[in-house]
Parts: C-alpha cells; structure tokens; sequence
C-alpha cells in the first residue's frame, strides 16, 4: 500500500491521511484514515482507521481537507470534488469532538 496527501487537523493531534493497503481500504483504490497522535513527541501515533460515513466512496478518494472553521469538508476524488457540508459533535464522554459528514455538493474537477 501507500499513503499520500496528509493534512494535519487544527487540533495538532488528528492526522488525515489518503492511503491504500490499510484494513478496510476499497480493492484497488485510496480512502482516507485517520490517525491520532497519542502523546507529546510527535513518535508515536494509532492504527490507521478508516474514516466513516460519506467521505469515503467505492473509488479513489484523496486530498481530504476541512476548512478553518469545520463547517465544510473537501475531498478530491477521480474526475470530482465532493464537498460536505460537517456539523461538529461531542463524543459522549464529552472529551474528544467528531465530525459528522453530510452530503453537501459534488462538482467535476477541473
């Protein structure tokens, strides 16, 4: 497998990555996982986990970006860009947040 196009969410602990190879990648295609920092030196980090709900399709995903203020979500697939729209949510233990994607629009790339 492979991994590609990181971006690094505005907490400086979740690190969303486009890969293949990882447990419950699409055959033949790219998806986006996530991986959580689990303490202060940047060494050492979870098990790649698939990101769930819409973001990820039956075909190449990559390029996954949240704007500055979470309201959407970018991700560069073959031949489109889906943007969703994200409503954030408190986990129920009331630490962590987790966004909840929901489809909001999908163009053909340029």
């Amino acid at each position: 497998g492979y991994e590609y196009t990181p971006f690094l969410d505005y907490d400086d602990k979740t690190l969303y990555i486009a890969g293949s190879g990882y447990n419950g990648a699409t055959a033949n295609m790219t998806d986006i996982f996530k991986v959580t920092r689990l303490d202060e030196t940047w060494t050492k980090w979870s098990s790649p986990e698939k990101v769930q709900g819409v973001i990820n399709t039956d075909d190449w995903d990559s390029f996954f970006y949240i704007s500055p203020t979470k309201d959407y979500v970018y991700v560069y697939g073959y031949l489109r860009v889906n943007i969703y729209a994200s409503k954030e949510k408190k986990q129920p233990n009331g630490v962590e947040n987790r966004i909840e994607m929901y489809p909001h629009q999908q163009s053909s790339a340029f």
